[in-house]
């Protein structure tokens, strides 16, 4: 767990909006109206399927405590959206800095590759984004996107959505996105960009629609010592107040939890059309061209691994990641629940294999499942050179095996346990890296 010790001066993500927003989340985490919720929801979850599993019981305590972080950052950015701005939107993992220990927040395979940044707009405004990266160490892919409505009120997925060609159907809607690619990055990598109005020649530009609006960035990492990028955001058109009232958000929280949990508990059923156990689903392209998102669920046996090849393609961008059955991920700082293409090795063949198991096989590629014998993986591919247009060759297969077949696995990169301990050393300290940075 990183460690910032209180009265440090901010990081880049540890700045007075975000440190202020997590605050307001612990203190909401313990008022007993939203205790005794969550101890209702909790219940109710434990009497469904995947509530009833070992695997999905054991995980409903952190489940719940990470929809309920989300869900009142959620509350707190719509709370702020004459005056947003940007807090983490998702990152799964606990940390200790500046006083306070947070608990982490997600909500269905929030991607440890990604700093996920997200503020709510009120769409009539009109707003000025500028950010800077490290031009010597670059994202493998920067996304802005703007969604009509938020994530406070999820839309249930559509029967009639075809949701295996588009993986993120059931969420909101998506108006635009602007790609690196697609932005004016000075030689010391900073830019700018508008969102709302009228388009500005020569400046990239995001519409809205006259309405609350989720706004976000994903700032895809293959190397995890990359840092955050320094970014803000300024309404034009006017400056309101920026006051919350936590009384407010503590009344907005008791309204939407149980729907947005009932939703978030029900998407593993419905994500890329449903995975029945041992099965996989192939690439869908996601919405607005940017990339492709893959799934598979496993359910081993005492003494079974399953195994996933996979190709990068084309694509700057290759992860894949493990979650519980509830796609809520587990700790990813210190355990291998997630790979990406720069922290695997490849085989012999150019593929890329990964064996999926709750002990260490020996093998370079290795996910471990914490224990579990059953969750979801995810696989994405983004960056693509024009846009993602061909999904072909990307996913070879998927496939249940015992523990002992995986040595003989052809053209597999094996590790040796000192090896793996060194790897699980760099891991900790490259993750955490992103908090202190300045």
């Amino acid at each position: 767990m990183t460690a910032i010790s209180a009265g440090a001066a901010p990081t880049i993500l540890g700045n007075e909006a975000q440190i202020s927003a997590e605050k307001m989340v612990i203190r909401l985490l313990h008022d007993p109206d939203i205790v005794a919720l969550q101890d209702r929801i909790k219940a109710e979850l434990a009497t469904t399927p995947r509530g009833r599993t070992a695997d999905g019981g054991d995980r409903i305590e952190t489940a719940v405590l990470q929809w309920t972080a989300g869900l009142i950052f959620d509350e707190i950015n719509y709370a702020s959206r004459d005056n947003p701005a940007f807090v983490m939107g998702s990152d799964t993992a606990p940390r200790r800095w500046f006083g306070h220990t947070f608990p982490g927040n997600g909500k269905a395979g929030d991607n440890p590759d990604a700093i996920y940044r997200s503020t709510v707009l009120d769409g009539r405004g009109r707003y000025e984004v500028t950010g800077r990266i490290d031009p010597a160490r670059p994202s493998a892919q920067l996304l802005f996107s703007v969604f009509a409505g938020t994530m406070t009120h999820p839309v249930a997925a559509k029967e009639t959505e075809d949701t295996t060609s588009n993986p993120d159907a059931g969420i909101f809607r998506n108006l635009g996105n602007l790609d690196d690619t697609q932005l004016d990055i000075a030689a010391d990598g900073s830019f700018r960009f508008l969102i709302g109005g009228e388009p500005q020649d020569g400046v990239g530009h995001l519409p809205t629609e006259p309405a609350p609006c989720s706004f976000g960035c994903r700032q895809m990492l293959l190397d995890w010592n990359t840092p955050p990028l320094r970014l803000s955001i300024r309404r034009l058109d006017c400056q309101p107040d920026a006051e919350i009232d936590i009384a407010t958000v503590k009344q907005s929280v008791l309204a939407d939890l149980a729907g947005v949990i009932g939703f978030w508990s029900n998407y593993p059923d419905v994500w890329l059309g449903g995975i029945k156990a041992n099965c996989s689903a192939p690439p869908g392209a996601r919405e607005g061209g940017w990339g492709f998102i893959g799934g598979v669920h496993f359910k081993l046996e005492p003494g079974e691994a399953a195994v996933v090849t996979i190709h990068p393609g084309a694509a700057a961008y290759m992860g894949f990641q493990l979650t519980d059955p509830w796609m809520i991920a587990p700790d990813h700082g210190r355990n291998f629940t997630c790979l990406n293409r720069a922290q695997s090795v490849a085989d012999t063949d150019g593929r890329y294999t990964y064996v999926i198991s709750p002990v260490d096989p020996g093998t370079a590629n290795w996910l471990d499942t914490c224990g579990m014998s059953e969750g979801m993986g995810l696989m994405r591919w983004q960056g693509f050179p024009g846009g993602a247009s061909d999904n072909a060759g990307l996913f070879h297969d998927f496939r249940i095996v015992k523990l002992s077949e995986v040595a003989a696995l052809e053209g597999v990169v094996r590790v040796t346990p000192e090896e793996r301990s060194r790897q699980i050393a760099a891991r900790k300290a490259s993750f955490f890296s992103r908090f202190s940075a300045v």
